[in-house]
């Protein structure tokens, strides 16, 4: 029998992207330009968001991108608990290098036992008591069609303020509740329905 499934995103849950994209945009940007904006993807002048494509279509960007602790402690806890985890993850619309490089990263941190499902556009189909992902529309979505699942969110800027009573959002300090709540998604019984402790 297969233990109940956890699966993990990569980008910002598992592995730091925009953080390292912050950082490089940083060392490129000249003494006399403005600060970067806090949202570098949807408040980025088109010379910006060039930028930001140069960066990510560099040789080896995706494969060396460093591990994010957030989504390192929910995956230890989900080990520990003894969930099957495979790694969820979309893929760059126009970048298929990038597709290669998450998939090789994956196999390199977790060798040929997890499974690897990088995805063009949607998460929704995919079937899991647990999904660890930090972005809330791919994590509300997936859960319009699995009403008992659970997600567990790494703290980001951008989902400060989620509300989903599936939810539960890890910003290092409740480890204790994290785990909880993926104690009772394993042991939750087919059909029946998911309790998240506050």
């Amino acid at each position: 029998m297969v233990n109940p499934l956890c699966m993990f995103d990569m980008d910002d849950t598992l592995y730091d992207y925009v953080g390292q994209l912050r950082r490089d945009l940083a060392r490129l940007q000249s003494p006399k330009e403005s600060p970067l904006p806090e949202n570098v993807f949807e408040d980025a002048p088109s010379w910006l968001k060039h930028r930001i494509e140069l960066i990510k279509n560099q040789p080896r960007w995706w494969f060396n991108l460093p591990r994010f602790r957030l989504g390192w402690d929910v995956y230890e806890v989900a080990a520990k608990i003894g969930y099957s985890i495979e790694i969820l993850t979309r893929g760059p619309r126009r970048n298929f290098d990038a597709w290669s490089e998450k998939a090789e990263r994956a196999l390199h941190d977790f060798g040929p036992d997890v499974a690897v499902n990088i995805v063009g556009e949607t998460k929704r189909w995919t079937y899991a008591r647990v999904l660890v992902d930090d972005y809330p529309p791919y994590a509300i979505d997936w859960l319009t069609h699995r009403p008992r699942g659970l997600v567990i969110m790494p703290a980001h800027d951008y989902n400060v303020g989620v509300k989903h009573p599936n939810i539960v959002r890890y910003d290092g300090t409740n480890l204790d509740r994290i785990t909880e709540a993926m104690k009772i998604a394993f042991n939750r019984r087919p059909g029946e329905p998911l309790k998240v402790p506050e």
